[in-house]
């Protein structure tokens, strides 16, 4: 297409490090909306497009904050984790 533009990175160019902006944010971003119905997006509104563990893994709510709260239980009790 016009206008559309290419951009190659070298191995040596290439990222190694990424920050999750939205896990500093005050005013989380809306949830993507279904385009046909202007709602929320569901889960089955991504399969056509992302590979199913994909779509899985970005559904699960609140995973990491589940095992930071059972990691802050096993330390106050003294249990040691290896």
């Amino acid at each position: 297409m016009k206008g559309d533009k290419k951009i190659t990175l070298t191995e040596k160019e290439l990222p190694t490090h990424w920050y999750n902006i939205v896990a500093d944010m005050t005013n989380k971003p809306l949830p993507p909306l279904n385009p046909v119905t202007k709602q929320a997006a569901s889960k089955e509104d991504f399969l056509p497009i992302f590979a199913e563990e994909l779509v899985n893994q970005n559904f699960r709510k609140n995973v990491l904050s589940k095992f930071l709260n059972r990691y802050k239980i096993c330390t106050k009790s003294g249990v040691r984790l290896r």
